[in-house]
């Protein structure tokens, strides 16, 4: 679930960070990101 979303803006830049609430760990997280980006090839 998304839990903020502010953004603001720096050097022309738009930064954005985004909280999410979850009930998993965070080596869960990082692994699900991980295969998600590398199937992407990023």
């Amino acid at each position: 679930m998304r839990a903020g979303y502010p953004e603001r803006e720096a050097s022309g830049l738009v930064l954005v960070r985004v909280s999410y609430l979850t009930r998993e760990g965070a080596d869960a997280v990082r692994g699900f990101y991980r295969g998600v980006f590398g199937a992407q090839g990023w």
